[in-house]
């Protein structure tokens, strides 16, 4: 199931998760595949905004959308202590 959060209506939420969950998938192949590590956080870039998915286990991930200009490096930077803190309880 996904849960969200929103504090702008316009995105949906559902479509994003199941959609950026299969490019998810194949960036860790594709990393695999050239050893290049685990993938921890993917950024991409829209015409609009910018969406930062985090890695959060194998099996979950957390996705903050920004518009431009809104700082997504604080973002990304807020995103991985929270993903910190939900691993935590997942794996507790």
């Amino acid at each position: 199931s996904v849960q969200q959060y929103c504090v702008k209506a316009g995105y949906d939420i559902e479509s994003l998760a199941i959609e950026y969950g299969k490019v998810i998938d194949e960036i860790k192949k594709a990393a695999a595949l050239l050893n290049l590590g685990s993938v921890d956080e993917v950024l991409v870039r829209a015409a609009e905004s910018d969406i930062i998915i985090r890695i959060v286990t194998a099996e979950y991930y957390m996705a903050l959308v920004v518009r431009h200009g809104a700082g997504v490096g604080k973002a990304g930077y807020m995103l991985k202590k929270a993903a910190s803190k939900v691993k935590s309880e997942l794996l507790a």
